[in-house]
């Protein structure tokens, strides 16, 4: 967001793709998308011992 001559984050999210190889190439099969809120769904979706 451009806000008084300067771009202010107003939304942040992260995204967790899982994906699986066919025959016409990688294709997502699952995402996730959470507000990185500080709440601990955001926090485990991005943990790495998933």
């Amino acid at each position: 967001m451009h806000r008084d001559g300067r771009f202010v984050v107003a939304r942040a999210a992260a995204n967790r793709f899982e994906l699986t190889r066919t025959a016409d190439g990688w294709k997502i099969q699952r995402r996730v998308t959470r507000a990185l809120d500080g709440t601990p769904e955001s926090r485990d979706l991005l943990a790495l011992d998933r």
